[in-house]
């Protein structure tokens, strides 16, 4: 079993920024007992990020039916997350470097100008972060590089201590707006030395 860690004032700052402004998801998960099958765990992370992830949506759309925005009853119809029970999500074990993506220098934490839309782009969590669908896709300045170190600060501390997958896009229909066009992203994080497990997601259309 996993539960959310009780957020800093920086974290929960920062994933009320993202939930506004941005496609990404970002959710922090503790387990109930020390990790000792890393993909399996990973699994059921992954899974509970979803109910996370609809929790959130969830709050959102309350306000707004209050506000007499939208119907309640269109809150489950239209924006109720959930995963398939008949499909397990399916991860890769990838690098550091390779979940980062183009348009980064890790080492300075600045980014690069690279054109992340371009076709054969190595899309990671720069593009998922910055390059929604009203995204030019050409990210450098000063306003990129601020959000990127607040961001590593706050949810990748560490650059040498994660386990990282990345995890298919069938499982669950969170994934259905990004496979219109835009792209689906799904990353668990191992920390091996807090052992949390950081869930980073991305998926949207215009």
């Amino acid at each position: 079993m996993f539960s959310e860690i009780e957020y800093s004032i920086q974290q929960q700052d920062l994933i009320e920024a993202l939930d506004s402004n941005s496609a990404l998801q970002v959710a922090i998960l503790e387990p109930d007992v020390t990790i000792m099958d890393t993909y399996q765990s990973c699994i059921e992370a992954a899974q509970t990020a979803i109910k996370v992830f609809d929790n959130r949506i969830f709050d959102y759309f309350k306000i707004l039916a209050f506000r007499g925005k939208i119907l309640p009853a269109d809150i489950d119809k239209r924006y109720k997350l959930y995963t398939y029970p008949d499909i397990l999500p399916i991860g890769e074990k990838i690098s550091f470097n390779q979940f980062i993506g183009e348009g980064l220098d890790i080492d300075t934490l600045t980014t690069t100008g690279s054109d992340l839309f371009h076709q054969n782009s190595n899309k990671g969590l720069i593009y998922a972060l910055f390059c929604d669908p009203h995204s030019s896709g050409n990210i450098i300045g000063e306003k990129y590089d601020n959000l990127i170190r607040k961001f590593f600060s706050a949810f990748l501390p560490s650059k040498e201590n994660y386990i990282i997958y990345q995890w298919s896009n069938d499982w669950s229909n969170y994934f259905d707006a990004g496979k219109e066009w835009w792209g689906t992203f799904f990353w668990t994080l191992y920390d091996k030395t807090t052992n949390q497990i950081t869930v980073i997601a991305a998926s949207t259309t215009d």
